[in-house]
């Protein structure tokens, strides 16, 4: 039995509400079920058709191997999916089941461990569903008013692996390995700007996602201009693009945190990149 009502979220959208009063009611009935939680657009966002229900199901430590085991039963009795897998996306994805029925909703199913509850960020826009103890109310209530922002881990090492990655990428794009050179350009964009723009405009770390909504339209010109089509020209110039946006956030980046760069060695890159790109093509 829920011990929270539906969010009105789900009055446009009968089949998603359908499920998930469905599997909130077969997690609720189960003594080794220590709470339900909701997240996702569902909960804190401005869903549509396509988005997921991300119900996350608490279990006590001591039951959760013997309700895990049943995850693919307790799917299949929901409905008939057409896609179901485990996903390997996310730490601790392990427990994370992923289902697509066949009138196209998704559900992701997350199974915890009690004891992995803590008051973090994360938790403070989440919505509970089932809480017979009033444990996860307690913790929504007390993560609401954390600030969850996003820091480097270590600048100066990023720092270091972006000339590395820079100077490979073009090595690839150099032999005509143009399909490994695109996915260098992808890489550098996951791995080395999008925490760049995270760190210095305080952005919650979410890859790709919502990303349009965050930045203004000039940052967001500036990373359209890495994005390249299958052409070695384009290749060339979007790597030349993360270049300089790199270095535009890092310089802006390091001064708030009183960080300084030696040039010489990125510049003896960028030199040797453009003498070499001129000189073979």
């Amino acid at each position: 039995m829920l011990t929270e009502e539906i969010p009105a979220s789900f009055e446009r959208f009968p089949g998603h509400r359908a499920r998930l009063i469905e599997a909130s009611t077969i997690f609720s009935s189960r003594d080794c079920v220590a709470g339900l939680l909701l997240g996702g657009s569902f909960a804190y966002g401005n869903p549509d058709f396509y988005s997921d229900i991300d119900l996350y199901i608490v279990v006590r430590d001591e039951h959760f191997d013997v309700l895990f085991a049943e995850h693919v039963e307790i799917a299949n009795s929901l409905g008939k999916p057409i896609s179901a897998f485990i996903a390997d996306h996310n730490p601790g994805g392990l427990y994370d089941y992923i289902v697509l029925y066949d009138d196209f909703v998704k559900v992701d199913f997350i199974y915890l461990r009690s004891s992995q509850l803590h008051v973090m960020p994360k938790w403070g826009r989440f919505r509970v569903l089932y809480d017979p103890e009033a444990v996860l109310s307690t913790l929504v209530s007390c993560s609401r008013n954390l600030q969850a922002t996003f820091q480097l881990a270590d600048p100066l090492v990023l720092n270091q692996k972006f000339r590395g990655w820079c100077w490979y990428v073009f090595g690839k794009l150099m032999r005509g390995e143009l399909w490994e050179a695109l996915e260098g350009v992808s890489f550098i964009r996951e791995r080395a700007l999008l925490p760049m723009i995270n760190a210095k405009n305080g952005f919650v770390d979410e890859g790709y996602r919502r990303l349009e909504k965050k930045m203004d339209d000039e940052l967001a010109h500036d990373l359209q201009l890495t994005v390249a089509s299958y052409d070695k020209e384009a290749v060339f110039s979007a790597l030349l693009n993360e270049i300089t946006l790199f270095r535009d956030l890092r310089n802006e980046l390091f001064l708030s945190l009183n960080l300084t760069v030696d040039p010489t060695a990125e510049e003896s890159i960028d030199q040797q990149m453009r003498a070499l790109w001129a000189r073979g093509n």
